[in-house]
């Protein structure tokens, strides 16, 4: 247990020292809590980038907004699945060629 322990902190010092001494999109995140509730219909994103840009006086690289979706979660993945067939719908059937004798 006292091993056990020990390798749990040593695994948690190295992991913050890499993340210290590294850059990673952690380094570049804002996270905004608490929003009210938009409609889809609206360009969200780039009122969203707008805002944060003259409230902070800076630039940004790009916006990316996680809707809150499970009450409609099954017809979403039903669509996107028929969009990802329609886009590729695979290989077309193989069929055997014809033996002869």
């Amino acid at each position: 247990l006292i091993l056990w322990f020990v390798y749990a902190v040593y695994q948690l010092r190295t992991f913050q020292d890499s993340n210290y001494n590294n850059k990673t999109m952690r380094d570049f995140v804002l996270m905004a809590d608490g929003l009210p509730e938009i409609s889809g219909d609206r360009n969200v994103e780039e009122e969203l980038k707008s805002k944060v840009e003259a409230l902070y006086g800076t630039t940004l690289v790009g916006v990316s907004v996680a809707w809150d979706y499970q009450e409609h979660e099954e017809q979403i993945l039903k669509s996107l699945t028929d969009d990802i067939v329609a886009a590729d719908p695979g290989p077309e059937p193989f069929a055997p060629p014809e033996m002869t004798g």
